[in-house]
C-alpha cells in the first residue's frame, strides 16, 4: 500500500528542479509550483519542500508559512488556556502529489515530513497548532483522517494541536 520508504527526503525547492512536468490534477496547485513557489521563497514569504525522483522531477510538495489566528476561529481544544490572544500557527499552505504517485502513500509521507519540520520550528518559536485550508471535501476528508479538526467558523479550515503531533510522532 505505502511506498514511503522509497521516497527521498524532501528538499527545499531549488531552481534546478523540474517544475514543468508536475501535475496533481488541480491547476491552481500546479500553477503555484510552476510560477510562484520559488518567488515566494526568495521573498521569505513561504518555504516549499519537494520530493523528487533521481532525475529531479517533482513528485510532490508542501508549502509552509507562519501565521496567527483569532481564538474564535479554532476548536476549543486549541484555544483553551490562551485567553483572547491570537494563536500562533504554522499553515500548510499547499500540499500536492503528482498524479503518477496518487495512492502510493506520498501524501501521508509529505504530511509527516511537514509535521517534523513544524516540531522543529516549535522548538524555536511558540506554535500552538498546524492549520490547513482544504480546497474541497476530498482534501478535508484526507486532513480529518490525519486528525485535523474543523474550525467552528469555517468547515474548510482545519487545525491540529502541536501537542497531538508530538504524541503521534513520539517526539
Amino acid at each position: 500500500m505505502s511506498r514511503t520508504t522509497d521516497y527521498l527526503p524532501p528538499k527545499l525547492l531549488e531552481k534546478g528542479f523540474d517544475r514543468t512536468a508536475f501535475d496533481c490534477g488541480i491547476e491552481p496547485l500546479n500553477e503555484y509550483l510552476r510560477k510562484y513557489a520559488l518567488q515566494n521563497q526568495k521573498r521569505d514569504a513561504a518555504r516549499t519542500y519537494v520530493v523528487v525522483d533521481p532525475d529531479d522531477r517533482i513528485l510532490g510538495y508542501y508549502t509552509l508559512v507562519f501565521g496567527a489566528v483569532e481564538p474564535d476561529d479554532v476548536p476549543d481544544s486549541i484555544s483553551s488556556g490562551l485567553g483572547r490572544y491570537q494563536i500562533p500557527i504554522i499553515l500548510i499552505a499547499r500540499l500536492a502529489v503528482d498524479l503518477s504517485e496518487k495512492g502510493k502513500g506520498l501524501g501521508g509521507f509529505l504530511m509527516r515530513e511537514a509535521f517534523l519540520r513544524t516540531i522543529q520550528a516549535a522548538e524555536i518559536a511558540g506554535l500552538r497548532a498546524v492549520m490547513v485550508e482544504a480546497k474541497d471535501e476530498n482534501a478535508r476528508a484526507f486532513y480529518e483522517k490525519v486528525g485535523f479538526r474543523r474550525s467552528p467558523s469555517d468547515q474548510f479550515k482545519l487545525f491540529l494541536n502541536i501537542s497531538d503531533i508530538r504524541k503521534n510522532l513520539d517526539v
